[in-house]
Order: C-alpha cells, then sequence, then structure tokens
C-alpha cells in the first residue's frame, strides 16, 4: 500500500496496473524502455558454458570431495554421488590447489552432448562414469551511456545518479 501511495503521488498514471504487472506478477521489468529514458542503452547476451554439476570440498588426505551434485547435471547423469572424491573430469586431472573447473569449461566449450569420462574413487575404488558434455545458459547485460543525451535524458541521469 505504502509503495502504490508512493507511485500515485509520484504521478505514476497506473500505479495499480504497474504493480499487478511487475511486483505482484511475473513480467520482467521494461528495462530498455526505461534506461533509454536516461540515455542509458541495455545490450543483453547469452553465454552458454560446460556445466559438471558439483559441489566439492578438500576432504580426508586432501582430496577433493563431491558434497553435492546438481539435479539434471551431466554429474548427476554418470551417476556421481556425494561422498565420492574427484579424481578426473575427461582428460583433466583434479587436484584441490588448481583451477581445473576453468580448465574443463575451456576444454569443452562448444561440445554439448560429446561423450566424457568422470574418474571418482568410491570406497575406495576408482570408478570411471561416462556422461555428455552439459552447458548452462547464462544472460549478461551491460549498459552504456548513449552519445547526444537530450536535456531530458540529461536530467533524467542526473536524477538516477544522484537519488535525487
Amino acid at each position: 500500500a505504502d509503495l502504490l501511495g508512493e507511485l500515485r503521488a509520484a504521478g505514476m498514471p497506473d500505479a495499480d496496473g504497474f504493480y499487478q504487472r511487475y511486483i505482484n506478477g511475473r513480467d520482467s521489468l521494461p528495462y530498455e524502455a526505461v534506461f533509454a529514458k536516461a540515455g542509458i542503452s541495455v545490450a543483453r547476451t547469452t553465454v552458454s558454458a560446460p556445466f559438471l554439476g558439483v559441489s566439492t570440498g578438500v576432504g580426508a588426505n586432501a582430496a577433493l570431495e563431491i558434497r553435492a551434485v546438481t539435479p539434471g547435471s551431466a554429474a548427476e547423469a554418470a551417476g556421481v554421488q556425494p561422498g565420492d572424491v574427484l579424481v578426473s573430469v575427461g582428460d583433466i586431472a583434479v587436484a584441490p590447489d588448481q583451477d581445473w573447473a576453468s580448465a574443463f569449461r575451456s576444454r569443452y566449450r562448444g561440445r554439448a552432448g560429446q561423450p566424457f569420462a568422470i574418474t571418482v574413487r568410491r570406497g575406495g575404488q576408482a570408478l570411471t562414469l561416462n556422461t555428455q558434455v552439459r552447458e548452462r545458459t547464462s544472460a549478461r547485460v551491460t549498459l552504456t551511456r548513449a552519445p547526444g543525451l537530450t536535456p531530458e535524458q540529461t536530467r533524467i541521469w542526473q536524477g538516477l545518479a544522484t537519488g535525487l
């Protein structure tokens, strides 16, 4: 109620509709249209990266132990279980003191569906678990100031920048 009152007091023509659509509803805020009023361009790009789907921690004997497996991940499809000790991912040896995850993403980027093996130790025995590369897609947003702002865009920009 306080938010709706503030929006109405600020002169928003359809505060109730805005609230129902963007706050109470599921629509994303129209960032591109709003930021354009302040001379800000919004660029969205999607990035896909290989995703193994494990959370790890250093366990006994300084080994990299699987703490959790993400549902729907390559690791889950392979049969990796919490408590397994991660030995290698594809042809990448795993050690707690190295950035094996970056090496994995670099080696398998753009290879969704390609088979690879995960080697783990479970109960003292080495197991080779077969799976396929799966990728996770995320969005990146970049904001840039437009050249040649109008006086109105400059005023809105200054208001955003100063909080006034």
